[in-house]
């Protein structure tokens, strides 16, 4: 966080972690709706791939979340995975692979296909980008250079793709 604070996931046991700069390490957020990627709003928030029940969510500094979406065309997400978060634009950028998670009742995929998604920072204007994933995984970006950055576990290969805002 802006303060030099460390968090990270414990999906397995369902919490979000937070290291202080002091060094005390404490459970930040439990349960975290199985939080996986996260990545810091500029705001301050942190934005969470809680692929508990397939969603994104948006946690305040005081551990507080809201559900910012869990649906694509009316159907749930596959597991939204990793996010990053435009510092200057109100968009993100988040990965949603297929794992069979064992908290799921679903054994199939909800979508079609694993792919990446841009969607406004409100969680309004979700679009699967045209790009064909195996598995896509990771992601992160480069505001200044304007290119996105995926891992596809699934091929082995890592793609830079030029940052489209609209």
């Amino acid at each position: 966080d802006d303060q030099g604070n460390v968090f990270f996931t414990d999906q397995p046991n369902n919490r979000i972690v937070r290291v202080g700069v002091d060094g005390k390490v404490e459970d930040f957020l439990k349960p975290a709706g199985r939080c996986n990627g996260m990545f810091f709003a500029p705001d301050g928030k942190l934005i969470g791939c809680a692929d508990e029940n397939n969603e994104m969510w948006e946690i305040d500094s005081a551990g507080n979340h809201r559900v910012l979406f869990g649906k694509f065309n009316d159907r749930k997400l596959n597991g939204p995975n990793d996010v990053w978060v435009h510092p200057v634009l109100p968009i993100m950028y988040f990965t949603d692979p297929y794992y069979q998670r064992p908290w799921w009742e679903h054994k199939q995929p909800p979508q079609e296909v694993q792919a990446i998604y841009r969607v406004g920072r409100d969680g309004d204007r979700i679009e699967r980008l045209p790009f064909n994933f195996v598995q896509p995984n990771g992601i992160v970006g480069d505001a200044k250079r304007g290119v996105v950055y995926v891992a596809d576990i699934g091929e082995g290969n890592i793609y830079r793709f030029q940052l489209d805002a609209k």
